[in-house]
């Protein structure tokens, strides 16, 4: 497996606009390619947005969101993958970027997919979320087994898992069982005052999976604005910002860094650190270490406060 850098993007789509997020999409993704990074990792249903609402009211007060949304998704193949295929073309790298797919066999149908492009710019293939986690039920429909499957790349054999079924174990081991060597998971943001620890939930899950799968774990997490326009009621305390994404703050690591995304070395003769910091205090710092030796990885140690 050679070596290779990597770009996990942190960023906010421009909710609830199909284009103006795929156009942003493509610039971060160019980007990356120009900082040498050969596989950009993307949020999860980055185009157009994680539908905050279920969380925030009840369903008949949010209908208009998800038309909307449904309006806004994307369709696989359309022009929006033929440009986000372009930009990979461009950038010479693999990209795993997290979408709303409009169904084709049923209106108003909708699945959380996550959409992998080859460095040549075709759409090499996808996986649809198994199974929507909680109030996401309301939103997407089941993906199913047809999608867990591994991409033979340069980089080694690439996999992917949206979310919360990265605690999926039957998920998870088909794809370790194909012999997995990256794993793209990505996540959506939490408004403030979620009781979710997210950040501290990925880190378990992360570390895990690279464990158990002897793989790399990239993690891609989105951002919410400072004030998201579509609170409910016009009420902009009901989906205000913290500037926690599932990594709060900026991410430090070896190579190019913003607070939009960290991009660090895949090698497999020496260690790999990535350290993240808050823009705030949080209650759990931690460290995340890629160890390497021949063929065989190991990820990731976690400390708590207080603990040795």
């Amino acid at each position: 497996m050679p070596g290779a850098t990597v770009a996990a993007v942190q960023a906010a789509p421009v909710f609830l606009d199909r284009d103006a997020t795929v156009d942003k999409a493509c610039a971060l993704i160019r980007e990356a390619g120009r900082a040498g990074a050969r596989l950009v990792a993307f949020p999860e249903v980055f185009v157009p947005g994680f539908p905050h609402w279920i969380y925030l009211d009840r369903p008949q007060a949010n209908e208009h969101y998800f038309v909307e949304l449904v309006r806004e998704a994307v369709d696989v193949p359309g022009p929006a993958t033929e440009a986000l295929g372009g930009a990979a073309r461009d950038a010479g790298a693999w990209v795993v970027i997290g979408v709303n797919e409009r169904s084709r066999r049923s209106a108003g149908e909708l699945f959380n997919t996550n959409l992998v492009f080859g460095p040549d710019g075709a759409l090499a293939g996808w996986h649809r979320k198994l199974m929507p986690t909680y109030a996401e039920k309301m939103i997407w429909s089941f993906g199913d087994g047809s999608t867990l499957r591994v991409y033979d790349t340069p980089l080694g054999r690439l996999g992917t898992l949206c979310c919360g079924e990265n605690t999926n174990p039957l998920a998870r081991f088909t794809l370790i069982a194909q012999g997995e060597q990256i794993h793209v998971a990505n996540y959506p943001a939490r408004p403030a005052g979620d009781a979710v620890d997210l950040a501290y939930n990925i880190q378990i899950r992360a570390a895990a999976h690279a464990f158990e799968g002897k793989c790399y774990v990239v993690v891609a997490g989105s951002l919410l604005p400072a004030r998201e326009s579509h609170a409910p009621h016009g009420d902009p305390r009901r989906l205000r910002a913290s500037r926690r994404g599932p990594h709060p703050g900026r991410l430090r690591g070896r190579g190019r860094t913003s607070r939009r995304a960290v991009s660090w070395e895949l090698a497999p003769m020496s260690m790999v650190s990535v350290r993240r910091e808050s823009m705030r205090p949080i209650s759990r710092p931690c460290r995340w270490r890629t160890e390497a030796s021949g063929s065989a990885r190991r990820s990731v140690s976690h400390r708590n406060r207080g603990q040795s």
